[in-house]
């Protein structure tokens, strides 16, 4: 939960700024360290990562759910703020408060985006080989005709995917979204009469990663934490 004192204080206070907290791992963790950081979180936390099937989705869960806990403590809250964190109607996690978060993982990064009184949606995806065919309907005629023109047309899927993907976790209805029906342009996107405002993150040839944010021009931090 979140000390009623930190809501008056403004040095707490970090409105029109996006923290985005990331870490970046390319092995497994020894035992010891993964049951440092694994008991660190709640017990409900620990049941659903512990399900996944793969160490990599596992420890990524962890590394996802320890970034959340240290931005959430910049905002006042406290320790056990994963605990208070809840469903919305489509299943969106969301604080008691105005404080916004979102995480994705892929590859060797884990990142979060965190804002108050902002929206926010963040993903990345690491870039990799795959069948266009099989994946046009996400796309919009123009979008498909740009992919085909482009030069490194991955790189270009892969760009495409990140910006709806972070908007569709901004609006928060997900899958109940077709995707085709976000229209990218000129750094912005729109969705159901909304507009969406799109920032690259760079974090290497090999991936793409972009923000949404229900606001234009945000003031974003960047930090990496590591956990050993």
């Amino acid at each position: 939960m979140r000390p009623v004192e930190a809501e008056e204080s403004m040095d707490q206070k970090k409105g029109n700024i996006v923290q985005v907290l990331y870490s970046f791992s390319d092995r497994r963790l020894a035992e010891q360290a993964w049951e440092t950081h694994f008991c660190k979180l709640p017990k409900e936390t620990q049941t659903k990562i512990i399900r996944y099937r793969r160490w990599e989705d596992r420890q990524a869960g962890v590394f996802g759910k320890l970034l959340l806990m240290d931005a959430l403590k910049r905002y006042g809250y406290t320790t056990n703020a994963l605990s208070s964190i809840s469903l919305d109607a489509y299943g969106r996690p969301r604080t008691d408060y105005l404080v916004d978060f979102n995480i994705s993982h892929s590859g060797e990064y884990v990142v979060c985006a965190v804002s108050e009184g902002e929206r926010v949606g963040i993903d990345i995806e690491k870039r990799k080989v795959f069948c266009f065919s099989e994946l046009t309907d996400c796309f919009s005629a123009e979008e498909k005709e740009e992919l085909m023109k482009s030069e490194n047309r991955t790189a270009r899927f892969y760009d495409f995917w990140t910006m709806k993907e972070s908007v569709l976790k901004a609006d928060g209805r997900g899958l109940s979204t077709p995707m085709d029906q976000i229209i990218i342009e000129d750094g912005r996107a729109r969705l159901n009469g909304a507009t969406w405002f799109l920032t690259e993150l760079d974090f290497g040839s090999d991936y793409s990663c972009h923000l949404a944010t229900n606001i234009e021009h945000p003031a974003i931090e960047i930090e990496k934490l590591e956990f050993h």
